[in-house]
C-alpha cells in the first residue's frame, strides 16, 4: 500500500485488530502457536486483509470493540455486533449449497442492513466483510 492510501500507522492498525480480537473474546482462537500450518497461513491472509482496511480508514474497532466498515466507493458505515445464536440460526433458513446467500443473510443480520443493500457491495468491500466473519466464526 503506498503512503496515499495509509490513513492510519500499521502499529496502530495491528493494535486496533488484536483490540477486536480481546473484545470478542477471539485471541485464544487466533492464537498462532496453537494453529496448525494451514489455518495459520489462513489466519495471515485474513488479519492482512482487516489491517489493511483499517490501515485505509476503512475499517474502524468501535469503543467496544465492534469493527464498523465503511465502503470504498461510499455510503452508510456497517457496524458489526458480536453474533448471537439468534444471528446464527439465520444461515439455517437458506437452503444447503446456497453459501453466497448463507452470507448475505449473515452479513445483513451482523450489521442490522437490509439485504439489498448488502447485495449491492463490490467484491473489494466483500472481501473485508468475509475476513471479519471469518474471524467472528472462528
Amino acid at each position: 500500500m503506498n503512503q496515499a492510501q495509509q490513513k492510519v500507522a500499521t502499529e496502530v492498525a495491528e493494535a486496533e485488530f488484536d483490540r477486536f480480537l480481546e473484545a470478542m473474546d477471539l485471541a485464544a482462537k487466533c492464537d498462532a502457536k496453537g494453529l496448525d500450518p494451514d489455518d495459520l497461513k489462513s489466519f495471515a491472509e485474513t488479519q492482512r486483509v482487516v489491517i489493511e482496511a483499517i490501515e485505509q480508514g476503512h475499517l474502524v474497532i468501535d469503543e467496544d470493540g465492534c469493527p464498523v466498515y465503511t465502503p470504498k466507493a461510499g455510503g452508510s458505515p456497517l457496524r458489526f455486533h458480536e453474533p448471537t445464536m439468534e444471528d446464527l440460526i439465520v444461515m439455517d433458513q437458506v437452503k444447503k449449497g446456497r453459501d453466497v446467500e448463507k452470507q448475505a443473510k449473515l452479513l445483513a443480520q451482523l450489521t442490522s442492513v437490509d439485504g439489498p443493500v448488502i447485495r449491492k457491495l463490490k467484491q473489494r468491500d466483500i472481501r473485508v466483510l468475509n475476513a471479519l466473519l471469518v474471524l467472528f466464526l472462528a
